[in-house]
This record gives C-alpha cells, sequence and structure tokens, in this order.
C-alpha cells in the first residue's frame, strides 16, 4: 500500500513543480473544515502532508484546519459555511456527516471521488455496507473515516428489578436479535423503570433532528425512501408510529429533554430506562463528565439493535458514516486527492480514532487493528454492521429530517392529534417527491 502511495505522492510532487495551475514558487495551503472536538479524524492527513513534505522540501504543503463545535454552531450553519467558502475558493476539503452529501453533491459544491474510492486497496477493504454512504447519483463523492450504528441501551437495573439474572442480562441482546423482545416489551420495562423509582425517564431519545428519526419510521413502515428519491409512505402506519411517540411522551409526563447536554446527563446519571442512542454516546458522555473509562457506563447499560416492531419487523439499526469530501472549486484537487488516498488508506490510523471516539470500523483491516480489538464495548457490537442500513442521500436531506422531527415533536408536546400531524407530515412528503 505505502508503494502506491508513495507513486501517487510523487505524481503530486509533478504537479508541483510547474505542470497544472501551480507554479514552482507557489506555497500550497489545504484548507480543511472539521466539525466536532475529534482532532484525530485528520491526523492521518498530517502525517500524509508530513510524508510529501519529506519527499519534497522544496515544495511544501501546509494543512490549515478550521474547527467548528456546537457551542457555536450548529450542522445546518456548518453546512452553509461550507458552500460559502467554496464559493469564494477559500476552502479544499470537509468533514461531515454523509447526511449532507446529498445536499453538497447536489448543488454543485463536490467534486466526485470515483477514482479513488473504486482503485485498491479502497475496494477490498471498505466494508461494502457503508459504500452507499458516499453514493449519490452515480458517483462516489468522499472517503470514509468513520461510521456508526444506533443503538437502543437498556438501563441493568430496572432489567434487574424485573427479575432477570446475570445469565438473562448476558442473554439479552440476543433475545433483541432473534425478535423475541419488541419494540411493545420496550415500552413495558420503559414503565417499570418509572413505576419502580429507579429512573426518572421512561424512554430518552435524541432531541433534534436526524436519521433515528427515520429510523423509527422506516420500522414501524410509515415512510421508506428509495434510491430514486421517491418517498413511499403508509398512513396508518403513519399513525402507529406517532402514537408510539405518543407513549413515550404520555410515560415521561411530557417532559422532553431539549438539548444533547440535558440527553448525556440523564444517561450519565442512569435516570432512563431505555436510551435511544448510538455507539458513540459512552465516549459522548464520558467527554461531558471528564471520564477517563466507560466501565461504570457499560456495567449501567446493555446496548443492542433496535427490536422488531411485531412480526413483520425484524430487528435492526441504521448507520451514517463521517466522511472526508473534496470541495468542487478547490484550486489543488490533484495535489490533494492523492494525498487523500495515502492517508485515508491508513487502515492503524481510522482504526485506531474509531476506537478512540467510540465509532466503528469502516475497513477490514481498521476493525482488526489492536485499539480496536481492545474496544471491548465496540468488540462486542460489531455484529450491528450485518443488521444496519443506510438512507439513500438526498439533496434535501435536512428538509426531510426536519419534517419527521417537527412530526413527532409535535405528537410529544401534544399540539396536533394523530390524524392532523400525519396530514401535515404527508402533505410535507408530497411537497418533496420526486417529479
Amino acid at each position: 500500500m505505502r508503494s502506491k502511495a508513495a507513486a501517487l505522492l510523487s505524481a503530486a510532487a509533478i504537479l508541483l513543480t510547474g505542470c497544472g495551475n501551480l507554479r514552482q514558487e507557489d506555497a500550497v495551503t489545504i484548507r480543511l473544515m472539521n466539525f466536532g472536538y475529534e482532532d484525530s479524524r485528520y491526523t492521518c492527513l498530517e502525517e500524509a502532508v508530513s510524508r510529501y513534505n519529506m519527499a519534497n522540501p522544496n515544495h511544501p504543503l501546509t494543512l490549515e484546519v478550521e474547527r467548528y463545535t456546537d457551542a457555536e454552531w450548529d450542522w445546518n450553519d456548518y453546512q452553509a459555511l461550507f458552500e460559502q467558502a467554496t464559493e469564494d475558493g477559500s476552502v479544499d476539503l470537509i468533514l461531515a456527516s454523509s447526511d449532507f452529501l446529498g445536499s453538497l453533491a447536489g448543488q454543485g459544491y463536490l467534486e466526485p471521488m470515483d477514482d479513488i474510492v473504486e482503485s485498491e486497496p479502497f475496494q477490498s477493504e471498505y466494508l461494502s455496507p457503508l459504500l452507499p454512504s458516499l453514493t449519490y447519483d452515480g458517483h462516489y463523492w468522499g472517503l470514509l473515516v468513520e461510521t456508526s450504528v444506533r443503538m437502543v441501551y437498556w438501563n441493568v437495573d430496572v432489567l434487574r428489578s424485573l427479575g432477570l439474572a446475570e445469565s438473562d442480562l448476558q442473554a439479552f441482546p440476543g433475545r433483541v436479535r432473534c425478535g423475541e423482545i419488541t419494540m411493545q416489551d420496550l415500552l413495558g420495562i420503559a414503565q417499570a423503570g418509572l413505576d419502580s423509582g429507579l429512573t426518572q425517564y421512561g424512554v430518552v431519545h435524541r432531541p433534534t433532528p436526524g436519521l433515528f428519526f427515520y429510523l423509527m419510521a422506516e420500522k414501524f413502515g410509515a415512510c421508506y425512501l428509495e434510491p430514486d428519491g421517491q418517498i413511499l409512505y403508509d398512513r396508518d402506519n403513519l399513525i402507529q408510529m406517532l402514537r408510539y411517540f405518543q407513549e413515550l411522551s404520555q410515560q415521561n409526563n411530557f417532559r422532553l429533554p431539549t438539548s444533547w447536554k440535558t440527553c448525556n446527563e440523564i444517561f450519565y446519571q442512569g435516570n432512563a430506562a431505555v436510551y435511544f442512542g448510538g455507539c458513540w454516546t459512552p465516549h459522548d458522555v464520558m467527554l461531558q463528565n471528564d471520564l477517563e473509562s466507560s466501565e461504570a457506563l457499560e456495567q449501567q447499560y446493555i446496548p443492542t439493535v433496535f427490536p422488531a416492531v411485531d412480526v413483520n419487523d425484524t430487528p435492526s439499526t441504521i448507520s451514517n458514516s463521517m466522511i472526508i469530501m473534496l470541495a468542487k472549486n478547490s484550486g489543488n484537487k490533484e495535489v490533494i486527492k492523492n494525498l487523500l488516498a495515502d492517508a485515508y488508506s491508513d487502515w492503524n490510523a481510522l482504526g485506531s480514532h474509531a476506537a478512540q471516539t467510540f465509532h466503528m470500523p469502516v475497513s477490514r483491516s481498521a476493525a482488526a487493528c489492536t485499539e480496536m480489538e481492545e474496544n471491548t464495548f465496540l468488540r462486542n457490537n460489531l455484529y450491528m454492521l450485518d443488521l444496519t442500513d443506510f438512507m439513500p442521500n438526498r439533496s434535501d436531506t435536512e428538509v426531510w429530517f426536519q419534517a419527521l422531527f417537527n412530526a413527532v415533536r409535535s405528537i410529544e408536546n401534544g399540539t396536533g392529534t394523530l390524524d392532523e400531524v400525519a396530514d401535515m407530515l404527508i402533505h410535507e412528503i408530497e411537497q418533496m417527491q420526486v417529479p
């Protein structure tokens, strides 16, 4: 792999010594945007730049990183900033969720990455279920950095109060996976947590729009996105899904956590009987509470995939990926592509990053790296990648997420009836249909 990378970097050196748009005297700065606190997402790129500079001391590259966090920005702000910077020609790369790929590619802000993704070692290394997260309109638009799965966390104290012995707790994920435990059973367990006084909340879920709500719509047969962009929906099943959220809200006496900080605190305190989160949840809670280990959190909860709704459904989860994408207006695209091919085929670095931040690996070798092997939480839950799915990328993903979230919140807040909210969402779906 490294020999191919060396060849790619030699090609980049040719570009920097007078070919193409770059002149020998130009100082080349690569400008990267990153959202979040995980610097390890681009450590491999920093190392690739260092390798390049050692091989080409007369034509050095500089990596300049602009960091954005949810303390000041949300994802929609971040996307808007990238779009403006792309139009200005002041950005080269963006690290972002695959949820935004369709919108950015559909508006012409990205450079296709087919030549890299369809080459080795990427084709043989990438875990095949993850490739849809890079796809829009028949092309690949980025390289994988990390991926995730949504999880249900079951409070161990509540399960024990229902009479489950240690052997039962160990067998619990398998019972969910085989369909023995259903979403209706989940409601009963949540109520038991409240009735026993062990928890202050029955079920807690994400407080902002996101992929989780599509997972729920898909599981209940309420809405389904076709790869061609069409949205299939069933009004009766949509009402069934909304009624489920209504029951969750009623259990909590309509108390709705409205921030991630609050949700993380509830998780940390063990105050939810059931918590709808993701593989990253322990890492986020550790950061917020300055914890050095996830051991106590892992003892408090049992993670599983999402249970089946009924006999017509199967246990499942859903994923999105963090990917690195190249701006269409970058002035150094060929140089940067070569660097990306080198950096993001460093599977040990990507595996280490995933293990440190509690994300799933993106390649076979990343899954086998030492740090991933040592993270028992991730290792025990890698099977969820076999049960995951990806929502087809759309140019209006953020609009779609907001519509689902608004419908659920209307029911949870009691500001609309089931019929009213279902009809409102169907109206919005019809407006989003591909002609």
